[in-house]
């Protein structure tokens, strides 16, 4: 393989392997919320257990490669560009089907068995969801996702990041390292407050949920897009042949982070800051495996590429959003059939046999009809503000 064949294509809209690695952070989560509805069954092996119990940490995948993906265009550009656009690019890729899963969150929330919310949505507790201030206002309440989707508590975080990236995108462009560095400083400090100053049980996993506590996860996406978009080519070529080895070792620490995670989680065996430490921790692994994604040879892109994967990827916020609302019709639709295997093995494998698919369905639905229309029709707009 020619050095010219190992260098990611740096012009392009789309970056080879992001879609994939986007799929495997869904399935993740997806697979995990199965497993904690059916009962966190021991699955026959621990190892096995633990990883799919640590599954949750797939929205740290999805921080960094937020901000990778968000801050790359304005690496390239050498600035945000103009406010209107921004803010209509932005709420064109998230708002849609957001809105289209809120509204299945209220309409079918009594016919779901999860955590049941009596909240209005016309009170302030429910409104804070259209404004996507629901975990400033909620955090991990029973009332988020009006009892339905808990998982709505990440919109709120990746919104704030768009909003706060518009505004420091420039600065951390010009010193890429001091901004980081600032992400790193402020993630530490607000970790550090909930491991040691915050002695409530629930006040604490309040506040751990806020977004300042992932600014690091953001900063070193952000840092990945600066390395891609600059890195010279002698160094670049240097980085992509050992790559493949610094990849491995990457996926080798993440699959025991998640599985450590996972073992924490079942025996409740999790000493102060150590969260801390695991989160930014994984959150490292995953910037240095995207970076040997996005700046390594081309084998593993394609590996991340190939069509399944690529797939999942592109309709995974559908997947993200709605698979907590398929697994409570999973739960309502299969009854008793659900509830005699429950903590079961069986149970398990029902329930991913269920969600999988259907979640998937609508996901593709959702994409296809609702959010590339909207998002084709918000870049066309974005533009006649970015030429005025």
């Amino acid at each position: 393989m020619s050095e010219a064949s190992r260098r990611p294509v740096l012009q392009r809209d789309y970056v080879g392997g992001i879609d994939g690695l986007r799929g495997l952070a869904a399935l993740l989560v997806l697979v995990y919320h199965c497993w904690i509805h059916s009962g966190q069954p021991n699955l026959r092996v621990s190892a096995l257990r633990d990883f799919v119990g640590g599954g949750y940490l797939g929205v740290d995948l999805f921080f960094v490669i937020s901000g990778f993906v968000l801050f790359l265009p304005m690496v390239r550009r050498g600035s945000p560009g103009p406010g209107a656009a921004y803010a209509i690019r932005r709420a064109g890729r998230m708002l849609p089907a957001y809105f289209l899963a809120l509204a299945a969150c209220v309409a079918f929330r009594s016919y779901l068995r999860t955590d049941v919310s009596h909240l209005s949505f016309f009170s302030w507790r429910g409104l804070s969801h259209v404004f996507l201030l629901q975990t400033p206002v909620l955090a991990h309440s029973t009332d988020l996702g009006f009892g339905v989707a808990g998982q709505l508590w990440t919109l709120s975080n990746e919104m704030l990041f768009y909003v706060v990236l518009f505004f420091v995108a420039s600065g951390f462009s010009r010193r890429p390292m001091w901004g980081f560095i600032a992400t790193l400083v402020i993630a530490l400090g607000w970790r550090a407050l909930v491991a040691f100053g915050v002695h409530d049980p629930e006040l604490k996993y309040d506040v751990a949920l806020q977004v300042p506590a992932y600014a690091a996860h953001f900063g070193l996406g952000m840092l990945v897009a600066i390395v891609h978009a600059r890195q010279p080519p002698q160094a670049r070529d240097r980085f992509a042949r050992m790559a493949t080895s610094l990849a491995v070792v990457a996926t080798a620490a993440v699959l025991v982070l998640v599985a450590r995670a996972g073992l924490r989680g079942v025996t409740g065996n999790e000493a102060p800051g150590d969260q801390t430490l695991r989160n930014l921790g994984i959150a490292a692994c995953f910037a240095l495996l995207l970076l040997c994604v996005v700046n390594g040879p081309a084998g593993i892109r394609r590996v991340l590429d190939a069509k399944p994967l690529r797939w999942l990827g592109r309709v995974s916020y559908g997947v993200y959003l709605f698979h907590l609302l398929v697994i409570g019709f999973a739960t309502w639709c299969l009854g008793g059939h659900v509830e005699s295997a429950r903590a079961t093995n069986l149970g398990f494998i029902a329930l991913v046999g269920w969600t999988l698919p259907a979640t998937c369905l609508i996901a593709w639905a959702s994409f296809e009809y609702l959010e590339s229309p909207i998002r084709e029709r918000g870049r066309i707009l974005a533009k006649r503000y970015s030429t005025t």
